[in-house]
């Protein structure tokens, strides 16, 4: 019989870049199921999807961070001058994308507008950023400085390349559970989350990945809820 402080000695022996991936892979699986579940399958309303997106993800990034034993503040701080202006570049690339890329849909007035800038915008923004972004680029960075790959050039370039493809395998299992994305628009989460993360990888701060992700989902509510596929689930 395996004991528990032997369960824990075990695991402690896991090297630190293989739990690394494995959250990545957890990671996926979980956006996977959610959206299938609770999208394709409950078909529950766009704003109680976002709360429960909001709660999954939350509850990910703080496991996530205990695990990886980060401070979260020192992390934010780390090269902030850049993640701003690049996070401000790329949210009006974006923006501009959406409003001459997607079809334009009549929109909300008053108080629930303002909800839908709140909690369409800047909490799901926020939620998918860490989600599709930040949780795939920086795992995949912090496994690649404990293998020592990040101390030359060409070993930065490929770790950014993986991180690349972290990203884009996050964005896939997470919108294949949306049936709206079984098809072409899939082409624009790749495109969209695509961005996001090089420019994370660029300005080597989160802050930019949270600020391009919040401006692609005001800029959806704003051109129109019903007609941007930026804001899933449409039924």
């Amino acid at each position: 019989m395996v004991t528990a402080s032997q369960s824990l000695r075990r695991t402690a022996a896991i090297p630190h870049w293989q739990g690394q991936f494995a959250w990545i892979i957890a990671a996926a699986v979980i956006g996977f199921t959610e959206s299938f579940i609770f999208s394709s399958t409950l078909e529950v309303s766009r704003n109680l999807w976002v709360g429960i997106h909001a709660v999954v993800v939350g509850t990910i990034m703080y496991a996530y961070t205990r695990w990886a034993n980060i401070d979260v503040g020192q992390m934010l701080r780390r090269h902030w001058v850049a993640g701003i202006v690049v996070g401000v570049a790329v949210a009006t690339l974006l923006a501009f994308l959406i409003v001459n890329g997607q079809t334009a849909s009549p929109r909300d007035h008053g108080l629930t507008f303002a909800w839908e800038i709140a909690w369409l915008g800047i909490v799901y923004g926020t939620a998918d950023a860490l989600l599709l972004s930040v949780l795939p680029v920086y795992a995949v960075w912090q496994a690649s400085k404990d293998l020592g790959h990040t101390d030359r050039w060409t070993g930065k370039i490929g770790t950014a390349v993986v991180a690349m493809a972290a990203s884009l395998l996050l964005t896939t299992a997470y919108h294949l559970g949306f049936a709206e994305f079984r098809n072409s628009h899939m082409f624009s989460a790749y495109m969209g989350n695509g961005i996001v993360s090089v420019s994370y990888l660029l300005s080597g701060n989160p802050i930019t990945a949270i600020m391009a992700h919040i401006a692609m989902h005001i800029t959806s509510v704003v051109h129109g809820i019903t007609s941007t596929v930026t804001l899933p689930p449409h039924y």
